[in-house]
């Protein structure tokens, strides 16, 4: 009996031991053994994300975090979904069109969907710096640097819808799964983005969308607008 309390005792001590270890090689970012149990934002801060960005090596558990793909299900009806996950950053109006700007965390799905039904028109890229001049153009990042921008143009029958995939500093690149002439349908991957960035789209009209300043959308799930 002796013997089995000793045993015991020296287990809970090299437990205890080894999480020491564990939280004193990681601070002061969160121990591996408590990861699991955090929100995204605590498992993964922001200090600790930009050094993976820095240092260009990413441990395969944020990487199979960023990574996930859950699967969504379109809202039935004639309207438009949110192509990406993060909250509305802006809505404007201007000759015509609406834009819509989404911004998306380092903690958000980075997968894109497309917001409608329709044909791929045709898909531009803009240079590896990219600076709007017309000082309204805020919800198009003027000033801001953008190592790549991805337009999708999709053609359907409310007009030409235009969903901009807009990487900031710490990204480097934006995959475009579709191709020109596709049908796709509404909420179907159009894309991916790499860590924090942003989604414009382009909406013919002067419309008066379901969302404000501020709110949390789902890609493929969320409503922008119903015609």
């Amino acid at each position: 009996m002796k013997e089995k309390t000793i045993i015991i005792q020296a287990s809970i001590i090299l437990l205890c031991l080894i999480a020491g270890v564990l939280w004193a090689l990681n601070f002061p970012y969160p121990s591996p053994l408590i990861k699991q149990f955090l929100e995204p934002k605590q498992r993964y801060p922001t200090a600790q994300i930009v050094e993976f960005v820095n240092n260009n090596s990413f441990p395969q558990d944020f990487l199979e975090f960023f990574n996930r793909d859950p699967e969504r299900t379109p809202p039935p009806g004639n309207n438009l979904v949110s192509p990406a996950d993060g909250f509305v950053r802006q809505i404007l109006q201007k000759d015509g069109i609406t834009y819509l700007m989404i911004q998306l965390t380092f903690w958000d799905v980075h997968i894109m969907r497309s917001p409608v039904s329709g044909i791929v028109e045709s898909i531009e890229e803009d240079g590896l710096l990219h600076f709007k001049s017309d000082p309204n153009d805020i919800i198009l990042l003027r000033g801001k640097v953008a190592p790549v921008q991805k337009i999708l143009t999709i053609a359907t029958p409310a007009g030409k819808i235009k969903v901009r995939m807009i990487t900031n500093y710490w990204a480097s690149r934006v995959k475009v799964w579709t191709h020109m002439g596709k049908q796709i349908e509404k909420g179907e991957r159009i894309g991916q983005m790499l860590a924090g960035s942003t989604v414009v789209m382009e909406l013919p009209g002067n419309l008066d969308l379901p969302v404000n300043t501020g709110q949390q959308v789902v890609a493929g799930e969320s409503i922008i607008f119903s015609y």
